[in-house]
């Protein structure tokens, strides 16, 4: 007679259940803890990486002062960031919602008399002073970075697509045709020279009266709008 097999229970698999189970009545409180600290310690590297390059020049900077100014590991760093590169440009992500705002404020003025373009030029200059290390290391950090060029163009085409949807003239510039091609090369001279007409007053406080300065910038904006 063949011997009676009990039944073995497959211990694995309880197992594996039992941890499951365990899991599932887990309280997400420690999930929680862990992303909060992972974005404190974020924060505090953005704000370790702005002293730095404040003091330091975005060029003369490196990641390891970043490192040792947030008294943080270069496991964290990287953890959150790829490069110095990465992190001058989460800093400038978190001005660009005020940025952003604005021009869709000017795409959605339709047909802006000077007099509103010039507001708009003066609320442009007060971000630009608001926040005047953040642009003043991103520019130079656009200059050094072999990726700064491509960031410039991609932004001024993300700011043609918005300010298209309010603005016959830089709706033209979507076009593609040869009509099309010229007016988004005048689009992208025309923020170009806003880039830096708002950089060189707001930024490194160009010594010419201001209100002629806005006065001439809104005719421009104002010429490529109208033709």
């Amino acid at each position: 007679m063949k011997p009676v097999r009990k039944y073995q229970p497959n211990l694995s698999h309880a197992a594996q259940d039992a941890r499951t189970r365990r899991a599932r009545a887990r309280p997400s409180g420690r999930t929680k803890l862990q992303q909060e600290q992972k974005e404190e310690t974020r924060e505090r590297l953005l704000r370790a990486a702005q002293q730095v390059f404040d003091r330091n020049s975005y060029a003369a900077a490196s990641v390891e002062d970043v490192i040792v100014a947030a008294g943080a590991s270069r496991a964290s760093f990287y953890r959150h960031f790829d490069s110095k590169w990465d992190v001058a440009s989460a800093l400038c992500g978190q001005v660009m919602p005020e940025a952003w705002q604005l021009w869709h404020e000017l795409a959605g003025f339709g047909n802006p008399s000077e007099s509103v373009l010039k507001d708009w030029l003066r609320r442009r200059l007060a971000l630009y002073h608001r926040h005047r290390s953040m642009f003043l290391m991103m520019r130079e950090a656009v200059a050094l970075e072999p990726a700064g060029a491509a960031a410039v163009v991609r932004t001024h085409d993300e700011v043609i697509h918005v300010l298209a949807s309010g603005l016959h003239a830089f709706r033209k510039a979507l076009a593609r045709t040869a009509g099309g091609q010229l007016a988004h090369i005048r689009a992208c001279l025309l923020l170009m020279q806003l880039d830096e007409f708002t950089y060189t007053l707001a930024v490194r406080g160009w010594d010419v009266d201001n209100e002629i300065a806005i006065d001439v910038m809104s005719a421009q904006i104002k010429g490529f709008i109208a033709a």
